[in-house]
């Protein structure tokens, strides 16, 4: 008896878990690729298809919100509403208001395929629509959070290499020169002197920092914004990240840890919202929250 309950409960545990991964896995925003099943429709449907959904694009957030829009940018077409599963994890179904009349309907897709870059929903009149991910904009993205900016930033950190963290600063950010500012003490008992950068970071245009430490260590503070919370960590999931040397430390709720030598890289485990700011610091660390 015990046994069957054990086995019930690995089953259900490892069906909470697929269900989790999925949901996870459609979060995000997608855009039209093509129709999946074109060769199975007559050509005035495929045609009508095309015509329907060419320019869809649909995001799913994480707190269930949904923004869906058939017509890309329009903002005469843009439907703004709530998106869940069902038990199964087959089906989504979503309560979509137009925002420009406040018209409501309620939809229902069924998942015909579902991976990290591509999703496949049949949207009605026997259409499989394929869903991408639209392309990272990595203008600043590509410099903020290129993996190498982190490798370079945990090895000046580690070292206690100011001019190896000014450098990589420098190519990565374009910071031309910094202004010293008066000792400090933290809530630690560590005295510090901050160098901000005569450049500014970030939605909310803060300089980026420079701290100096009294032991020999530093950190480092910039403006971080979601989007770049969420490319950066899949940056530090590829195996060009391991092979650097860092790796997952785990996640206590709040924060996610990862690891490289003697610095520890934390950041926000939780979703801070789209256009929010965050912060990067290494002080043995490198923070982003």
């Amino acid at each position: 008896m015990a046994k069957t309950i054990l086995t019930v409960l690995v089953i259900l545990l490892i069906v909470q878990t697929i269900s989790a991964q999925k949901a996870e896995l459609l979060k995000g925003k997608w855009e039209f690729k093509d129709i999946a099943n074109k060769e199975k429709l007559d050509t005035i449907i495929l045609k009508q298809a095309i015509l329907s959904f060419a320019k869809t694009q649909i995001e799913f957030m994480h707190d269930g919100k949904l923004s869906y829009n058939p017509l890309g940018n329009n903002q005469f077409s843009m439907y703004k509403g709530t998106w869940s599963l069902n038990k199964e994890q087959t089906k989504v179904s979503a309560v979509l208001t137009q925002s420009s009349s406040n018209n409501s309907h309620t939809a229902e897709w069924e998942i015909k395929g579902l991976t990290e870059n591509e999703l496949k929903l049949d949207m009605g009149n026997n259409a499989v629509i394929a869903f991408r991910r639209p392309p990272v904009e990595l203008t600043g993205l590509a410099k903020t959070c290129n993996i190498e900016l982190f490798n370079k930033l945990a090895s000046g950190v580690a070292n206690k290499d100011l001019d190896a963290i000014k450098s990589a600063l420098k190519y990565y950010l374009s910071v031309t020169g910094y202004t010293e500012g008066e000792k400090e003490t933290n809530r630690w008992g560590d005295s510090y002197i901050d160098l901000k950068s005569n450049e500014k970071f970030g939605l909310m245009k803060v300089p980026l920092t420079i701290s100096k430490y009294d032991n020999g260590e530093f950190s480092v503070y910039r403006n971080m914004s979601q989007e770049e919370i969420n490319f950066t960590r899949k940056e530090l999931k590829k195996a060009e990240a391991a092979n650097k040397g860092w790796k997952y430390k785990g996640t206590n709720g709040f924060w996610e840890y990862w690891e490289n030598g003697d610095v520890v890289f934390w950041f926000s485990a939780k979703e801070i919202g789209s256009g929010s700011d965050t912060n990067i610091y290494t002080k043995k660390q490198i923070r982003m929250n």
